[in-house]
């Protein structure tokens, strides 16, 4: 905070064949749950009370971050991403590039193979899920898919909070964390199960 930096990033390090050896080396292969998610809803107070605000579920912003990878699909934007391990979209087409090490022996430039299209249902519920991935829940668009139901019950396990204008509320810190379990909660309910 106090190096004036415009955004943060907060997420579990995501162990891969590509840093395991190296976590290995400084016994940071075990994981410690709770630690992190203490570590995580503290990290939130701090941000938050330093002025900073969530424009993703993971990343705390000042106001001149617009964090504008993350965001393209609440802007209705397709994302050519270029490079190794990128992800993008077009339309309804999602692909991610090969791993590094096949990124750099592709002289063919098959940078789009491997996608795939997005289903109707996907599509349905693609503006919920872009609201909850960008820290936000909107009772509208999650009635809109059928999943209005829900709110209630994560504001009273503290997954949401208010948030101006009032028809919006932000993920707190425990929404954050838990989003994935959010999203699988939104689908399973707007298809009724």
């Amino acid at each position: 905070v106090a190096t004036g930096v415009h955004g943060i990033s907060l997420y579990q390090l995501q162990v891969s064949a590509r840093n395991r050896r190296f976590l290995a080396g400084q016994n940071a292969l075990g994981r410690d749950a709770l630690h992190e998610y203490v570590l995580f809803q503290c990290a939130e107070q701090v941000l938050l009370r330093a002025g900073f605000s969530k424009n993703h579920f993971t990343h705390f912003a000042r106001a001149s971050d617009q964090n504008l990878y993350y965001r393209h699909p609440t802007r209705g934007e397709d994302l050519l991403a270029l490079g190794p391990t990128a992800s993008g979209v077009l339309g309804g087409y999602y692909y991610r590039h090969a791993e590094l090490d096949r990124y750099l022996e592709d002289r063919r430039g098959q940078g789009l193979e491997g996608g795939m299209t997005e289903t109707p249902d996907e599509t349905r519920l693609g503006p919920a899920m872009i609201e909850l991935m960008s820290g936000i829940a909107c009772p509208t668009t999650l009635a809109a898919v059928g999943a209005e139901d829900l709110l209630d019950r994560w504001r009273a396990h503290g997954l949401v909070r208010s948030l101006a204008p009032a028809d919006r509320l932000a993920l707190t810190a425990n929404g954050s964390w838990f989003v994935r379990a959010m999203m699988q909660e939104v689908e399973a309910s707007s298809r009724g199960l």
